[in-house]
């Protein structure tokens, strides 16, 4: 399936970027979680995962708008 595909009315490069993003930030948290790094690396790893959260909720609130649309 071609990248400029829709899937849902979403484009599949979108789903996927979200995926990729939802992904990584589960890899942070369990970084985190796991206890084993050092006070910096715990900051930068809480950052990138801050960020990442950040962008996940946009996307998902702009999804959720859309299918609020859909309904009316």
């Amino acid at each position: 399936m071609a990248d400029d595909e829709r899937v849902g009315g979403e484009k599949r490069a979108d789903i996927e970027e979200f995926e990729s993003r939802f992904d990584r930030l589960e890899e942070l948290v369990a970084e985190l979680e796991s206890g084993d790094l050092p006070l910096a690396g715990m900051l930068s790893r809480y950052e990138e995962a801050f960020r990442l959260l950040r962008t996940c909720v946009a996307i998902l609130d702009a999804a959720e708008r859309r299918v609020e649309l859909l309904l009316k």
